[in-house]
């Protein structure tokens, strides 16, 4: 089953571990789920995270990395 989660989740997800947002992310990296991510929803998390929660470029980086690993490599905008 492929997703699109909500920006939000994912920031919750990392920045608030043991929460409900951790239960979509399990689905996802259990295999159970693929999550679609698009660029520009990459980047509103990484922007929010590096302005609310002070992400240094390092942190930022390996999000980036990790979230781009976590979701399918088909982008939402543009593709059909």
């Amino acid at each position: 089953m492929r997703v699109v989660l909500d920006s939000n989740i994912y920031i919750s997800a990392l920045t608030l571990p043991g929460g409900t947002a951790d239960v979509a992310l399990g689905e996802i990296l259990s295999g159970r789920a693929t999550a679609l991510l698009s660029e520009p929803m990459l980047g509103e998390i990484l922007g929010v995270l590096g302005r609310k929660f002070s992400a240094d470029r390092e942190e930022l980086a390996r999000t980036a990395l990790f979230l781009s690993e976590l979701a399918d490599a088909m982008r939402m905008a543009g593709e059909q």
